[in-house]
């Protein structure tokens, strides 16, 4: 059941968190370019550091493939952000760790990996614009073997417990404080959205009431669930992730990226009106959307892109396998399995469809008759 490399992967990806919750704090809201030296680039390298340390330390015979490299690091300009990833990357690993250490770490990850059948995959910062933003951002591991995600492990630091009042037909919150943007004026709010940025806890402050932070962990063939990000946030035991049972398309909730050109938020609202989906989408930014829809707060995520792009593997291993998990079905948008033998691409496939399973058919009808794809 893989039960040792889902007990490092969980708590390599829970002590991450603290990183991104710490930078996040020092955030300036509207820096965008994360080769400004931006708080995000030190979340990014930093967390890629740590993760990639534990698992090497842990299976060093399982290849690392992740998005970041650590090529500023060593430019004469980049003291600075160097020592500030270290010294986020240290509040984990130790004082003791060194700089050189910690570095090839990050470089680790940028390491050609052939056709290894075996490998880990990493996205140490999923959503860099939400997390500028202090709204909702991931951190994504998962274990690839043979083209298949055997374990996926998603972090979604700022998501509430819960999102929904519950019944099939209630849109999620949105608005300012819920990380979830509502399209459409017509559409009902909550006030009970719990704020995504707590901030980290002052020294010697017992737990924090209703923070945010959910994992959600997968492994093929045995479920999914759902634990608290940090640890001071106690729970009980962990709790199973379950999509949706609806059926009916007038109450489809259905999920959106924030940042996207308005010609594929149309194509999109184009396709959703064939499938008979009435309800507006809900934009939120990274694999959160794939974790909404594996706790049956949303029944569809929707990804496609009029211009030519190819997916990378770390934006969608592990939220695939969740929702696989929780009981949903992922696809590309001709209704394809995702093929993850390609390397760091998904080469074989064009856009996401992943839903509860139970429209997952009339979404990819409505797909190929209104793009016209074959």
């Amino acid at each position: 059941m893989l039960d040792l490399e889902r007990q490092i992967a969980l708590d390599a990806v829970q002590s991450a968190a603290c990183i991104g919750r710490a930078v996040q704090s020092a955030v300036t809201l509207g820096r965008w370019d994360k080769e400004d030296r931006t708080p995000v680039t030190v979340a990014d390298l930093a967390i890629q550091a740590v993760i990639g340390l534990r698992l090497s330390e842990a299976f060093p015979g399982i290849p690392f493939m992740a998005e970041e490299g650590a090529e500023m690091l060593r430019q004469p300009d980049g003291a600075e952000l160097r020592d500030r990833v270290v010294e986020q990357a240290r509040s984990i690993l130790g004082p003791d760790v060194v700089a050189d250490t910690i570095i090839a770490a990050i470089d680790r990850g940028q390491q050609e990996h052939g056709t290894s059948r075996r490998y880990w995959v990493l996205d140490p910062v999923d959503g860099t614009k939400g997390f500028l933003r202090r709204e909702q951002y991931a951190i994504a591991l998962a274990l690839i073997e043979d083209g298949q995600v055997k374990l996926g492990v998603l972090a979604c630091p700022n998501l509430p417990e819960s999102m929904s009042a519950g019944d099939p037909g209630s849109p999620l919150p949105s608005g300012e404080g819920s990380g979830v943007r509502e399209c459409g004026a017509e559409s009902e709010r909550h006030s009970h959205s719990t704020p995504p940025h707590p901030g980290p806890l002052p020294e010697g402050e017992g737990e924090r009431p209703n923070t945010p932070g959910q994992i959600f962990v997968a492994v093929r063939g045995h479920g999914a669930e759902c634990v608290p990000c940090f640890p001071s946030h106690n729970s009980e035991s962990a709790l199973p992730a379950r999509v949706s049972s609806n059926v009916d398309p007038a109450h489809v909730r259905w999920c959106d990226r924030v940042e996207s050109s308005a010609k594929n938020h149309d194509a999109l609202a184009d396709v959703t009106a064939r499938a008979g989906i009435t309800h507006p989408p809900h934009r939120l930014d990274s694999q959160a959307k794939y974790a909404v829809v594996a706790r049956g707060e949303g029944d569809l995520y929707l990804r496609y892109s009029i211009k030519p792009y190819v997916e990378k593997v770390w934006d969608h291993a592990a939220g695939v396998l969740v929702i696989e998990e929780a009981g949903g079905r992922v696809t590309d948008i001709l209704g394809q399995p995702l093929d993850f033998s390609c390397g760091r691409e998904l080469s074989r496939n064009k856009g996401i469809i992943a839903t509860n399973g139970l429209i997952h058919d009339r979404v990819v009808t409505a797909v190929r008759e209104v793009l016209r794809l074959n």
